[in-house]
């Protein structure tokens, strides 16, 4: 129990000393510093958290914003993937419209090479025909061109010599 007493004792003339030390070196200025200190810190804190608090609003907002920014504009691309599907259709049906045409064209166009040969043979046989028709007759007097032939008496007049 000595070692106890001595311990006790210690613990007193520390305290003592202590207090002392506390009284002679301006205890109370130092607290006073330190609730200082702790009152800024609590300032500190708190505007700490308020900044965070907005900060953590104005992050929530601007995620709300490019959310609302990417829904938009997916549906804008959905849009366009439908309006590019629908001209692919028309382009489809645009190049077999054409190619329709084409082969209608080639058609008429044969058809049309086929007339205008048919053309040129005709009027090469028009041509051929009049060449036929336009050959000059040698012409023969009347009353030699039957020899012995009389004309009746009563037609004589209705009748030409040809000389």
């Amino acid at each position: 129990m000595v070692s106890l007493d001595k311990g006790l004792q210690h613990l007193e003339e520390t305290g003592e000393d202590l207090v002392s030390i506390i009284k002679s070196s301006n205890a109370e200025s130092i607290a006073r510093a330190v609730v200082e200190k702790r009152q800024q810190l609590f300032d500190l804190l708190i505007n700490t958290r308020k900044t965070t608090s907005q900060l953590l609003n104005d992050m929530m907002r601007t995620e709300e914003l490019v959310g609302q920014k990417l829904l938009d504009t997916e549906a804008r691309k959905s849009e366009a993937a439908r309006e590019l599907e629908s001209l692919q259709q028309e382009l489809e049906r645009y190049q077999a419209r054409k190619h329709t045409m084409e082969a209608e064209l080639q058609f008429l166009q044969g058809e049309l090479e086929s007339l205008q040969n048919s053309e040129v043979e005709i009027e090469a046989l028009q041509q051929e025909v009049d060449e036929d028709t336009t050959e000059v007759i040698p012409s023969a007097m009347y009353e030699d061109a039957i020899p012995g032939s009389a004309v009746p008496q009563g037609d004589q007049d209705k009748v030409g010599v040809w000389h």
